[in-house]
């Protein structure tokens, strides 16, 4: 009778092997466990008043700040850092998530150089943010009715760092750019961006710099306002999109989660699973992001809101008056 003397042999390697998969695989857990940990202690926190509303679903609120002292190292192509403290909204973005997911989500972005008249008098949005999230989530309830439940900033260097963790961010640039100011020469066109050129690209409102597409210089008074509140909703969209793929793939997964975490604040009952989850949301919508209309003026700094603004606010269930913030 012949005996296979290979067969024991076999299952000892196939042994060995199954214990060496379990080893790695309880490395892997308390690696995750303690990334997690790490992440949660990294996450800088933002203190947000309650907000009561009769708006439909839940409305997020992204910011972009300009803040120097989180500016990205190298190149300084930013300016000095700010003389007092606090920041100013770069880029505001509104999500709407509506309740049980029948409805996809929607993103508006609105123009940051609205003035408002507040209770404290007028003041443009965007510099609300300097006197901290509490003002900026009142200025947002009482000037437009849109109530802050939660709130993310994104610092200059943590959009530059989720980019390049993601490999750079793939854009349809509609119209190409020269603009002198934002340090930013683009094509139009398909393209790959890195962070730092998304970076300039949000940043972007000054006319004197845009080129048509023949090459003509442009010279729109309304263009540099409404180029950059454009391009913010544009670039939040694709990263949404390539975010969503990213969490897919574990170690691009580690690599954006660690880049929020050190540039990308919350409110304190918003994690980043949380962020996660409207990311899919968004990238999950077929609605394309709109810019909220304002009333055209001559100047590029200074914006009013017009009967349209308010028109269209109203259709997403947002009226001032219907929002109150808890004092």
């Amino acid at each position: 009778m012949r005996v296979n003397v290979d067969r024991p042999r076999r299952r000892g390697r196939l042994r060995w092997c199954l214990a060496v998969a379990g080893l790695l695989v309880l490395a892997l857990l308390a690696g995750l466990s303690l990334d997690a940990a790490r992440l949660v202690s990294q996450v800088q926190r933002l203190d947000l008043p309650a907000v009561a509303a009769q708006a439909p679903g839940e409305t997020w609120v992204i910011v972009g700040s300009d803040n120097r002292a989180y500016k990205p190292e190298g190149e300084d192509l930013y300016g000095a850092g700010q003389a007092g403290p606090g920041d100013r909204a770069d880029l505001i973005l509104v999500v709407q998530v509506p309740a049980g997911g029948a409805q996809p989500a929607r993103v508006m972005s609105v123009p940051r150089d609205l003035l408002l008249i507040l209770d404290q008098g007028p003041n443009r949005l965007n510099l609300t943010l300097n006197d901290g999230p509490a003002a900026f989530a009142q200025a947002m309830c009482t000037g437009l009715g849109i109530p802050v439940e939660h709130l993310v900033v994104v610092t200059m260097k943590g959009l530059v760092e989720v980019v390049d963790a993601l490999g750079g961010l793939e854009l349809d640039v509609v119209e190409p750019v020269d603009d002198p100011k934002a340090h930013l020469v683009l094509a139009a066109g398909r393209q790959v961006l890195d962070g730092e050129t998304v970076l300039a690209l949000v940043r972007s409102r000054h006319p004197s710099g845009d080129v048509a597409a023949d090459g003509d210089q442009v010279a729109q008074a309304n263009h540099g306002t409404w180029a950059r509140a454009s391009n913010g909703a544009l670039v939040f969209a694709a990263l949404a999109e390539q975010a969503r793929g990213a969490l897919t793939q574990p170690l691009v997964a580690r690599r954006l989660a660690y880049a929020a975490a050190g540039g990308v604040w919350v409110d304190r009952g918003t994690g980043l699973f949380d962020l996660a989850g409207v990311l899919r949301q968004v990238a999950g919508s077929d609605t394309e992001p709109v810019v909220l209309t304002v009333q055209d003026t001559e100047s590029d700094i200074l914006k009013f809101p017009s009967e349209q603004t308010y028109a269209e606010l109203a259709d997403w269930g947002y009226v001032p008056g219907a929002c109150a913030v808890a004092q």
